[in-house]
This record gives structure tokens, C-alpha cells and sequence, in this order.
């Protein structure tokens, strides 16, 4: 097995990364989201809300907690998805 294969088998594909971050967000997430009238509490990832979005990534140059009220939990769920 060659250097890069072996380094793949260890680390797992950036998929997998990705991915596991994602699941482990609520444990080991950086930014505090509130959610909604009930102001749902989200933990997410930072490198995540950033790469999904240029809004997000502006945002978090500014600060780590944020709430939206008027966005629905379901929806902002699928967005972390």
C-alpha cells in the first residue's frame, strides 16, 4: 500500500471527516445557534456553516452565538444536512 492509500485507510476520506463532524456537532460544535419563536438551541461547526454559506461565514467573523427567530427548525435542520 503506497503512502497516500495507507494515509486514507487512517484518516478516512474527507467525506468521513465532513461527515463526523456533523454527527458530533452537538458535543463538539463552536458556534451556539437558537432557533425559531422557541429558540431552539443547535450546536454546529463552524468550518461547516462557513462553507455552506457567505452569509454564515460573514457572520462568524463577528461572532460564535447567533438567533434566528423566524427561521424554522425542520428547515435550518436540512440546512446542516
Amino acid at each position: 500500500m503506497g503512502d497516500s492509500d495507507e494515509h486514507k485507510h487512517i484518516l478516512g476520506s474527507l467525506t468521513d471527516c465532513v461527515r463526523k463532524m456533523y454527527e458530533t456537532r452537538q458535543e463538539h460544535g463552536d458556534v451556539k445557534i437558537k432557533i425559531g419563536k422557541s429558540e431552539k438551541k443547535f450546536k454546529a461547526h463552524s468550518f461547516i456553516l462557513r462553507s455552506r454559506s457567505k452569509v454564515f461565514s460573514s457572520m462568524l467573523d463577528e461572532e460564535d452565538r447567533m438567533t434566528f427567530k423566524d427561521i424554522n427548525e425542520d428547515t435550518f435542520k436540512q440546512f446542516l444536512e
